[in-house]
C-alpha cells in the first residue's frame, strides 16, 4: 500500500511539473499576435496584414494582407486604410478598383498620413479613380510638404516652375526647391541653382 502511495504521489507531482511547465513554455511563433489581432486591436491587425503581404514572416497571401488590412481600416487606423488602398489600386489579393482605391488612400490622407496625401496627389493628378483636377494634386502635395516630406517639396517647387495647378511662380519654385535640397534631394538642389541662375 505505501509503494502505492508512492507512486500516486509520483504521479500528482510529475502531472504538476508537465502543467508548470505547459504554463512556462514558449507560444507557437505570433500567437500572441494572433491573439491580439482576433481580439480587436488594430496595430496587431495591420502588423499582420503586413506579414502577409511581405511574406517574410508568414507565408505570402495578398488576400490575407486584405483581410487584415480591412480589419484594422474599418477602425480608422491611416496606415492601414492606406496599404488598402494601395492594394486596390495595384489589383492584389482583390480585383483592380481605383474607385476603391481612392476612397480609401483619401480616409488616411485626411487624417495626416503623408503617403496617403501624395498618393492621393499623384491620383488626383492623374485621374485615376477621381477625375482629374490639377489644382487639388497641388493642394495636397501643399499638405505633405508642410510636414517636411522630401519628395512633396520637390513637386511642390516643380508646380510652381511649371505653372500646373498653381500661378508659376519661380521665387516659389525656388524656396520649395531649396527645402528638399536640405533633406538632400540633389536632383532639387541643381534645379534650384539652374533657376536662381536663370530666372531670378
Amino acid at each position: 500500500m505505501k509503494g502505492l502511495s508512492v507512486i500516486c504521489w509520483a504521479i500528482v507531482a510529475f502531472s504538476v511539473s508537465m502543467s508548470s511547465w505547459a504554463a512556462q513554455s514558449p507560444q507557437p511563433p505570433h500567437q500572441q499576435l494572433f491573439n491580439q489581432a482576433n481580439r480587436g486591436e488594430s496595430e496587431a491587425q495591420f502588423t499582420l496584414g503586413l506579414m502577409y503581404e511581405n511574406g517574410k514572416e508568414l507565408e505570402h497571401s495578398d488576400s490575407k494582407a486584405v483581410q487584415w488590412f480591412r480589419k484594422a481600416a474599418d477602425q480608422n487606423l491611416a496606415k492601414a486604410q492606406y496599404n488598402l488602398g494601395v492594394l486596390y489600386a495595384r489589383g492584389k489579393g482583390v480585383p483592380k478598383d481605383d474607385a476603391l482605391a481612392f476612397n480609401w488612400i483619401s480616409k488616411a490622407a485626411e487624417q495626416g498620413l503623408v503617403e496617403a496625401q501624395m498618393g492621393l496627389a499623384l491620383m488626383y493628378g492623374k485621374g485615376q479613380g477621381v477625375t482629374k483636377d490639377e489644382l487639388k494634386s497641388v493642394q495636397w502635395t501643399r499638405k505633405a510638404a508642410e510636414q517636411g516630406n522630401p519628395q512633396a517639396e520637390y513637386q511642390l517647387g516643380m508646380a510652381y516652375k511649371n505653372g500646373v495647378g498653381v500661378p508659376q511662380d519661380y521665387s516659389l519654385a525656388v524656396d520649395w526647391l531649396g527645402k528638399s535640397a536640405e533633406q538632400g534631394n540633389s536632383k532639387a538642389w541643381w534645379l534650384k541653382k539652374w533657376l536662381e541662375l536663370w530666372y531670378l
